[in-house]
């Protein structure tokens, strides 16, 4: 059985790693509300060789994206960090049906289509359009399409100082997008998914890379992109490796169980289950039995305080899982660092992954109440 889980992972085409790492707080678009305790204000950055800055947030703006520059006018797209999609596309100047995004869409030069026959064409798998154009037309989950052809575009990585060497390389030229690619801030997608045809994939390929490997370091608030190498710069602890389970698009790993506050979940008596790690969902998910048996316990350990109300009064959102409401807000710094339960995710290898309140919780209140959630559902 799958589930979803939004750990804020380093992740790569081999393996991922859990890690504690430097972050400044990158955003650049203002946020309606902040995490209870958010740590990454009075950090600091240091120089990686050629990193990219992540923007973006796991609640409020809902991903997290980097920027591309391409051409020889380094004209910057920005893309949503996805690992459960393939193709990296954005909008073009031939875009018949496509929103206001950060950037204009980019230029194409008369040389940069790619016919269907040409090798470029066939390391992106790609279906053969009208005019002998390499073309391709993706869905996603949430029904959203995007369709358009490969171009051949000089491509660089990094930040806008501290630019990798331009390498040429297909790049999706969005020519129709819908629902809710019509109303996202950032430009397009970058797919990072498990196969030989993701950006880094194709990155590699084209010899722009040295390894076939990329990470992702982030934190509620921005984070950062490295390509081609394990860099440890801003590692605050030693990586811990899990194995892959099987081989899909996905990149997923298996659970062997969850203890809340050192309660184990009956639940993985039953089954195995296996987990997705993936950047473009920021909720946690999983299975009803499970969900079921997680709040059942949560519950019971904050109706086992003699302040009934320590953890806050629980409803549970449709969209957003185990919600708890309190007075004020200072009632609900209390109740969620000091009452709220410690998780533990035991993965593949037996390493046991800790999730403290302050690093799952978030603020959802509003002028009419005052509210934090779990982030899971």
């Amino acid at each position: 059985m799958l589930f979803f889980l939004s750990f804020l992972y380093s992740l790569s085409n081999i393996f991922f790693t859990n890690v504690h790492c430097i972050i400044q707080d990158l955003q650049i678009i203002k946020l309606p509300y902040l995490s209870i305790n958010n740590n990454t204000e009075n950090l600091y950055l240091r120089k990686l060789s050629y990193p990219s800055s992540i923007y973006g947030s796991a609640f409020g703006l809902n991903y997290y994206y980097a920027n591309l520059y391409l051409g020889e006018k380094n004209e910057k797209q920005t893309y949503i960090i996805d690992t459960g999609s393939s193709i990296t596309t954005s909008p073009c100047v031939l875009c018949k049906q496509c929103g206001e995004h950060l950037n204009n869409y980019f230029s194409i030069e008369e040389d940069s289509y790619i016919p269907c026959n040409s090798n470029k064409c066939k390391i992106v798998k790609s279906q053969c359009g009208s005019n002998n154009q390499c073309s391709f037309y993706t869905s996603y989950s949430e029904g959203s399409t995007l369709e358009g052809m490969f171009v051949n575009k000089l491509i660089k990585f990094g930040d806008e100082n501290n630019l990798s060497e331009g390498h040429y390389a297909p790049i999706g030229c969005t020519t129709t997008e819908t629902h809710l690619f019509l109303t996202q801030r950032a430009d397009g997608i970058m797919g990072l998914a498990n196969n030989d045809y993701n950006f880094v994939s194709l990155m590699y390929k084209v010899g722009a890379i040295k390894e076939n490997i990329f990470g992702l370091c982030l934190a509620q608030i921005g984070g950062y992109f490295s390509i081609g190498e394990i860099n440890t710069t801003y590692h605050k602890e030693k990586i811990n490796y899990v194995k892959m389970e099987w081989s899909s698009i996905f990149y997923t790993i298996e659970m062997k169980n969850i203890f809340i506050n050192d309660i184990k979940i009956d639940s993985f008596t039953k089954k195995k289950y296996q987990i997705i790690i993936d950047s473009g969902t920021t909720i946690s998910y999983f299975p009803t039995e499970v969900f079921n048996e997680i709040v059942d316990k949560v519950k019971s350990i904050c109706n086992s305080y003699e302040n009934k109300n320590a953890c806050g009064k629980i409803e549970i959102d449709k969209d957003l899982g185990p919600c708890f409401i309190f007075e004020n807000k200072e009632h609900m710094k209390e109740g969620v660092l000091n009452y709220w339960p410690n998780f533990s995710f035991i993965l593949g290898n037996n390493y046991n992954f800790r999730w403290t309140p302050e690093q799952y919780v978030f603020n959802e209140s509003n002028k009419r109440r005052t509210r934090a959630c779990m982030g899971f559902n």
